[in-house]
């Protein structure tokens, strides 16, 4: 358990001194879906997420949006794409292109809100592994690193 523990704190602290030093000249030529978790591989503190911000503002929000244009997440619209490929369940869900069954309940507690706002869940399968170490599961899990 300490040794989890000590390594759980290295993670956390160690390495954000080590994601400071590397050439952010050399990250914002990078694709940000590489250097987000290469250089920010911890994100448990307010300071990493402000970290995070911080570079972020460096590398440039249109940039980012830009290659997800280039990946087709998001359609010439602007918007989030909400077809099959690639597949982003939320944005259909959101979009209402798709419906969960198994949410409309959880949907009537919203209210007056219902119209404005969507519930929406993940797969089961997702959220039995959301801590899970598998390498199949880390990205793909609920909350999963």
């Amino acid at each position: 358990m300490l040794q989890q523990l000590r390594a759980e704190l290295e993670m956390m602290f160690g390495e954000r001194e080590s994601y400071r030093r590397k050439s952010v000249a050399m990250d914002t030529s990078r694709m940000w879906k590489d250097v987000m978790p290469e250089r920010f591989a911890a994100m448990h503190l307010a300071s990493h997420f402000r970290d995070v911000r911080s570079f972020l503002r460096i590398y440039g929000v249109r940039k980012i949006f830009d290659q997800l244009r280039e990946m087709e997440f998001v359609e010439s619209s602007g918007l989030l794409t909400t077809g099959t490929k690639p597949f982003n369940v939320f944005a259909r869900i959101g979009a209402g292109v798709m419906t969960q069954a198994q949410m409309v309940d959880d949907q009537k507690l919203l209210g007056r809100y219902q119209d404005k706002f969507v519930v929406a869940c993940n797969r089961p399968e997702c959220d039995e592994n959301w801590e899970s170490t598998d390498p199949a599961w880390i990205g793909k899990a609920s909350m999963s690193l």
